[in-house]
């Protein structure tokens, strides 16, 4: 079964400009879901950067541009489509 943190945990996570930022998990809230849905929750700093240098490795270095951001709106519900 996947590793859910606890409510208060800290973990770490990759910032829609790259960079690396520790936070508490808080059960229920969108944005912490979704990071946790596309792999971007880590128990600690190492597994981030890991985690970072496998995307890079996949989709190029450019890879923060916009990836999380348009996750991020669309977590929090905003339309992110083409025409908007």
């Amino acid at each position: 079964e996947p590793w859910v943190p606890k409510e208060k945990e800290p973990v770490w996570m990759i910032t829609d400009g790259g960079g690396f930022h520790q936070l508490y998990w808080e059960n229920g809230n969108p944005l912490d879901e979704f990071r946790l849905s596309v792999g971007n929750i880590h128990r600690t700093r190492e597994d981030a950067e890991l985690y970072k240098q496998k995307l890079i490795e996949r989709m190029g270095k450019d890879f923060d541009k916009n990836y999380y951001r348009v996750g991020i709106d669309l977590a929090l519900g905003k339309d992110c489509s083409v025409n908007s």
